[in-house]
């Protein structure tokens, strides 16, 4: 059973990862009161074009206001988040509720006026679930519940390397980091690492067979957590490479590695916060 103490850490360390995210998305133009956005594209999925349907888009475009108080609500959420743990106030699970129910709304929008995947905003949209529960047991169990998700989908990106035979094909990496890396290449910016890569197709599939192997290895995760604390080193070290070879930002996924640290701890009793 988890203890106060991981759960404070646990807080602690989701708004700190929060709050760099942001601020990273504020300096790099990929929030909405940063950047004048002109048009949008669609991603096909269910939530996103209901929301579309309040024609939210079009009022995003012409108004600033709008999206400077789009940005302070997502940004102030987490805190009020925080502050109702912290302080121990009732209004905690609406808050948690809120929170996540907001983050889904914001970040299918963000996805669709800018060059970001929905996929790097998932932290945002699933963690503040954990902050419903008042009590020790119920917050263990939706904490290793959300750890187990997490495992999943780390999991299944490996399994879909095997799936669509990428693992087979030695010109895969290569032909990834010429697609990624299309625009610079046209420019003539390209760095000399990338053209080398893509250059020597057999070291750029043995970055994929690297990747692939740390995908997979996360299996581990679901039979002990013994492990937990070098999974989460693994995964901080991919995130940091996919970054370096891709330009993909999945900064905000470093969240989980909280999840993966503070995993096996256990608490015997059971008392009411």
């Amino acid at each position: 059973m988890l203890t106060k103490k991981n759960t404070n850490q646990l807080v602690n360390f989701y708004a700190i990862c929060f709050v760099a995210s942001y601020a990273w998305s504020y300096y790099n133009s990929l929030t909405f009161s940063t950047f004048n956005p002109v048009f949008f594209t669609n991603n096909l999925d269910f939530t996103t074009n209901l929301i579309l349907l309040t024609n939210i888009q079009n009022l995003i475009i012409s108004s600033k206001n709008c999206r400077i108080l789009l940005d302070i609500v997502f940004f102030l959420l987490p805190l009020l988040l925080m502050y109702t743990h912290y302080f121990k106030i009732q209004l905690r699970s609406f808050f948690a509720i809120s929170n996540m129910v907001y983050n889904i709304f914001y970040c299918s929008l963000i996805s669709i006026f800018t060059c970001t995947s929905i996929q790097q905003y998932i932290p945002w949209m699933i963690i503040p679930l954990i902050f419903v529960c008042k009590n020790e047991e119920k917050f263990t169990a939706i904490f290793y519940s959300l750890r187990w998700v997490f495992l999943a989908i780390f999991l299944s990106a490996g399994l879909w390397k095997v799936a669509t035979g990428g693992i087979f094909n030695t010109e895969q990496m290569g032909a990834i980091l010429l697609n990624q890396h299309e625009q610079s290449f046209i420019d003539g910016t390209e760095h000399k690492i990338l053209s080398n890569l893509i250059h020597y197709k057999k070291l750029a599939h043995f970055f994929y067979i690297a990747a692939f192997f740390a995908e997979v290895s996360f299996i581990i995760g679901f039979f002990t957590t013994r492990y937990d604390r070098y999974l989460a080193i693994l995964f901080f070290l991919f995130i940091v490479l996919d970054y370096f070879l891709m330009e993909i930002n999945y900064f905000s996924w470093i969240t989980f590695v909280g999840f993966l640290y503070i995993s096996n701890y256990t608490k015997k009793s059971i008392t009411q916060y």
